[in-house]
C-alpha cells in the first residue's frame, strides 16, 4: 500500500451553519491526557478540545493579551517618569550643593587662580591624550591625574588670561 508524503488533509464536514466537524493527528501523550481530563471532569473529549480551541483563538484572549501589554505600558511610562523624576532631583541637590560650597570658600588670590588653571590645563591634556589612546578612559584618566602634585600646578605654564579676576 503506498503512503502519501506531505501533510494529510483532513475532511471537514459542515453540521448546521456554525459547526464543522474535523480529524486531526496528534501525539499519543497529548490524546490520553485529553482523555484523562474528560474522564475525571466526567465530560466528552471534544469539549475539551473544543474548550481549547476556543480559549486559543476568541476574540476575547485578543482584547486580555492586548490589554495586558497597554497595561505593561503604563507601568513602564510610570516607572520612567519616577526615574526621570529621580534624576531631576538629583541634580537640583547637586547643582544646589555645589552653590552653597562655592559661595562658602574665600575668594580667589592670583595664586589660587594660577593654580587653578594649570590644574584645569593640565587636566584637559591629560584627557586628551587618554582619548587619543582609546584604551580605558575611566581606568586611566584617574592615574594620569593622581601622578601630579597640585603644588606644581603654579610651576606649570599658565597662559595669559585678559580678564581679571573678581575679589
Amino acid at each position: 500500500m503506498a503512503t502519501r508524503k506531505g501533510p494529510r488533509r483532513s475532511k471537514v464536514k459542515a453540521r448546521g451553519k456554525k459547526d464543522v466537524k474535523f480529524s486531526i493527528t496528534m501525539p499519543i501523550e497529548l490524546k490520553q491526557a485529553v482523555e484523562a481530563e474528560a474522564a475525571e471532569r466526567a465530560i466528552p473529549a471534544s469539549e475539551i478540545y473544543r474548550d481549547a480551541i476556543r480559549s486559543r483563538y476568541s476574540p476575547d484572549r485578543a482584547n486580555q493579551e492586548q490589554n495586558l501589554i497597554l497595561r505593561d505600558l503604563r507601568t513602564m511610562r510610570r516607572e520612567i517618569r519616577r526615574v526621570e523624576f529621580g534624576q531631576r532631583v538629583v541634580t537640583e541637590f547637586f547643582v544646589t550643593a555645589a552653590k552653597n560650597i562655592l559661595a562658602a570658600l574665600p575668594p580667589i588670590t592670583g595664586d589660587g587662580q594660577k593654580r587653578g588653571q594649570a590644574f584645569y590645563n593640565h587636566m584637559l591634556s591629560e584627557v586628551e591624550k587618554v582619548l587619543g589612546a582609546d584604551k580605558g578612559v575611566l581606568d586611566k584618566l584617574p592615574e594620569h591625574l593622581a601622578r601630579y602634585d597640585t603644588d606644581s600646578f603654579a610651576e606649570l605654564e599658565v597662559p595669559a588670561t585678559t580678564s581679571e579676576p573678581s575679589a
